[in-house]
């Protein structure tokens, strides 16, 4: 079984999770009776060719950065339970497993805070976080389009593989957990409405930025993924060109299309419980009200000052050892010509019309 690019690199982190699950393979019988006996057992990732691969994770508590991280710690040891099905196992309407509540979507541009978001609804032992899960990557979106054929209308089976693979990664792995938060990855936006269909009631956050400043930092260090899905199927796909024609842009071009297409999926989902905010109203200070407008949560008032210490920290550094210090000054000053104009031909309407939807979380404009 061929492995995606990214999880080669969970492959590394942990080998022995990725042998047993990939040498293992159940029939969905058998994988029925484990998953409803260990509560620890989620999907850790879906292949292109309909496999799902499982692995059980315990109670650990998800706070790393990526999901991929945390699976890596969670799994490490060597007995490790970890196995794999068909992806129509998360088909079946009777796989019933114990979910939290999903209690909001987080939906982004990239490069615009919403690790910083997510990690902080992480601190909180009451929240499930899932930070952009492996199994809602490039294999499960190749599933639904049929190889990145068709468009992710969904039949009846996809509502319910989708709505079952969420809830096995939101799975109650401890008491102390009361609700599902899920971060997705930055392109799974343009999968909105497919997902919207699997959870019409659930709320969700669209986080954008300033598109220069997102285009200065995904130049400077690209974010992970982007070189794989240039010049494929899938971006194509995101795109609405050919892979050929991916293949040809350049960087700048590139980042800023995906860009492009991020906002307009953001927009065009009508009168969906989303809210929009800019990366500028993302503050400590704002937090509070963020959660209960986009989200309709308000936390304790002492699980809301854990929440607001992960702002003194910079997201990804999960030791927590690096202080967060605005770059922003810096970012602008990269910001080339060549920026500025790609910004104003692609993205500055865009921009500006994400600042005048309805409801856009402004409470300190």
């Amino acid at each position: 079984m061929q492995l995606p690019a990214e999880f080669q690199q969970l492959e590394t982190l942990a080998p022995a999770l990725i042998s047993r699950a990939t040498q293992w393979f159940s029939s969905n019988r058998e994988a029925r009776t484990m998953i409803q006996e260990r509560p620890g057992l989620i999907p850790v990732q879906v292949t292109g060719d309909g496999r799902v691969l499982w692995a059980d994770v315990g109670e650990y508590v998800f706070t790393e950065w990526k999901f991929r991280n945390s699976v890596a710690a969670a799994a490490a040891g060597e007995d490790v339970v970890a196995f794999s099905t068909d992806v129509d196992l998360l088909m079946e309407e009777a796989l019933a497993v114990e979910s939290l509540p999903p209690a909001g979507f987080i939906f982004q541009v990239s490069r615009c805070g919403s690790t910083l978001l997510a990690r902080s609804l992480a601190r909180s032992l009451d929240n499930c976080v899932i930070n952009e899960a492996s199994p809602l990557h490039e294999g499960l979106w190749r599933v639904v389009t049929d190889g990145w054929r068709e468009d992710a209308a969904l039949t009846d089976a996809h509502v319910t593989l989708l709505r079952n693979l969420i809830g096995c990664l939101g799975r109650r792995r401890s008491a102390a957990q009361r609700r599902l938060f899920v971060k997705f990855r930055s392109w799974n936006v343009v999968f909105m409405r497919a997902i919207r269909r699997a959870f019409p009631d659930v709320p969700a956050l669209f986080i954008y930025r300033d598109p220069a400043e997102v285009l200065v930092s995904a130049l400077a260090r690209e974010p992970f993924g982007y070189s794989r899905l240039k010049g494929t199927p899938a971006s194509a796909y995101i795109l609405g060109i050919t892979a050929e024609e991916s293949a040809a842009m350049d960087g700048l071009s590139f980042h800023a299309a995906m860009n492009a297409a991020y906002m307009i999926a953001a927009m065009r989902q009508g009168d969906a419980p989303i809210t929009f905010v800019n990366y500028e109203q993302l503050r400590r200070e704002t937090l509070g009200e963020l959660l209960a407008a986009a989200f309709g949560y308000t936390p304790s008032r002492e699980q809301l000052i854990l929440m607001r210490d992960q702002f003194e920290f910079y997201s990804k550094d999960e030791q927590e050892s690096t202080r967060f210090a605005s770059d922003r000054a810096r970012k602008r000053l990269l910001i080339t010509p060549a920026v500025l104009r790609v910004v104003e031909r692609d993205l500055a309407r865009l921009y500006e019309a994400a600042e005048r939807v309805s409801p856009n979380f402004r409470l300190y404009g």
